[in-house]
Order: structure tokens, then C-alpha cells, then sequence
């Protein structure tokens, strides 16, 4: 009596295993990509509401302001504020973001300061990177927060454009359209 051979061999397994590595390779860092542009996403279109927010309050008192209280949208994270200049204020945090209100000093309504600025919490410093909403010019830009980080250079690359209006010959800031 024969009795037939079932399953698979040991070489048919093992090309199975380096197939499913391979893959893996390559679309683990497609996925981290993509998990980074969405939570980039999400921090912009909350910058940009708080930017709006912004640009009516001045309308309504002729100023800015730096506490998040005094705006007319609310925000999880977002009920207490840390004056830290008279012109910037640390206004919250969100998992993956610390948001800052940046103003100008001399309260024009167009100048360059006026942003919305989200620093990446990330654990390694050198890695983060910060994008900024300038609210008056209604553009976002990416910038290092250190030059070196090659890391942190590729993924601005990947979401905007290398050059910004508002810092000329600034070689680590991108715009993001």
C-alpha cells in the first residue's frame, strides 16, 4: 500500500517566507509614509481652522489674539494656553502635535509672523520637523528644526515643494501646497 506524500517541502515553504519578506520590505515604509502625510493632513486642516478663527477675531476687535479661549471655534487639548512672549503662545497638544499661536508684534494684520506653527512630537529632537500655517498668506510651509536631519529633510520633501516665500535662500524649508 502507497500511501502519497502530503504537504509541502521545506524549499517550497522557505521560498513562500523570502516572498512575504520581501513584500514586507517593500510596503512597510509605503505605509509609514502614508500614516505620516495623514497625520500631516490632519494637523493642517486644524491649523487652518484655527487660522480662520484668527482672521475673524481680528476683524471683530481690530487685534489678534494668543489665548485659544478668546477664538470662536473649541478644540480637544485646546483649553488652557501658555503665554510664552507677548507675541507666541504654546496653545495645545494632540498626540502627535504641540500647537503654537505666533503674532506679530506689532499687530499688522498681513505680516509673516502671524502663523499657526505645529511642532512633530517625535522622541528623537533632531528628527522633528515643524509646519507652519501663515494665516495672512494663506500658504503652509515644512522647515527642520535641525538642518541635518536627513530624515526629517525627506519627509518635508515628500509632501512640499523646496523654497518658501518668506525665508529666501533658506535651503530646509519647502512649501506645501
Amino acid at each position: 500500500m502507497n500511501i502519497g506524500k502530503k504537504g509541502f517541502t521545506l524549499i517550497e515553504l522557505l521560498v513562500v517566507v523570502v516572498i512575504i519578506g520581501i513584500l514586507a520590505a517593500i510596503a512597510l515604509p509605503q505605509y509609514q509614509k502614508a500614516v505620516e502625510r495623514t497625520k500631516v493632513a490632519e494637523a493642517m486642516a486644524l491649523s487652518k481652522m484655527l487660522g480662520e478663527a484668527e482672521e475673524r477675531f481680528f476683524l471683530a476687535n481690530g487685534r489678534y489674539t494668543l489665548d485659544p479661549l478668546e477664538l470662536d471655534i473649541r478644540v480637544r487639548y485646546f483649553d488652557t494656553f501658555i503665554k510664552d512672549t507677548p507675541a507666541s503662545a504654546s496653545i495645545g497638544n494632540t498626540k502627535d502635535w504641540q500647537y503654537n499661536i505666533r503674532i506679530a508684534s506689532d499687530g499688522s494684520q498681513y505680516h509673516v509672523d502671524n502663523m499657526i506653527q505645529m511642532r512633530r512630537r517625535i522622541n528623537d529632537l533632531k528628527d522633528q520637523y515643524i509646519i507652519d500655517y501663515h494665516y495672512g498668506q494663506k500658504i503652509f510651509t515644512c522647515t527642520l528644526r535641525v538642518s541635518q536631519s536627513e530624515k526629517a529633510a525627506k519627509l518635508c520633501g515628500d509632501i512640499g515643494t523646496k523654497g518658501c516665500p518668506n525665508m529666501p535662500g533658506n535651503n530646509y524649508c519647502w512649501l506645501i501646497k
